[in-house]
């Protein structure tokens, strides 16, 4: 059951893991999102054990299949995205809550409030 308190990493970590899910390649996305969470091109190739000129194709395929022409462009994208996640979340969470909440009355329990 929700608990009322929502994790801002989780929110940022979740909205990292659904970018662009259904226009990249899985190897795209891991590279993704090691953009997104601050490295550069040459601490990718070293995590993921291939060339610095590898990760720039790959970006070059990340860019192109997003429409899009630079890094900044990425992140403001990104943004957008987070945005609406955080918003579809909210509603669910609140939803999820007041469920909670109206069960927790229905079988009786004093509630501290109401769900509008």
């Amino acid at each position: 059951a929700p608990t009322g308190k929502i994790n801002i990493r989780d929110l940022i970590d979740q909205g990292i893991a659904t970018f662009a899910i259904n226009q990249l390649t899985a190897r795209e996305l891991t590279i993704l999102q090691l953009l997104l969470q601050g490295n550069d091109s040459k601490t990718i190739a070293q995590q993921l054990a291939i060339s610095v000129g590898t990760v720039k194709n790959h970006r070059k395929h990340i860019y192109n299949k997003l429409h899009i022409e630079s890094q900044s462009a990425l992140f403001a994208m990104f943004l957008n995205h987070l945005i609406t996640w955080v918003k579809t979340f909210h509603f669910l969470w609140v939803n999820s809550l007041c469920h909670v909440h109206l069960l927790n009355a229905a079988d009786g329990e004093q509630t501290g409030g109401g769900c509008h």
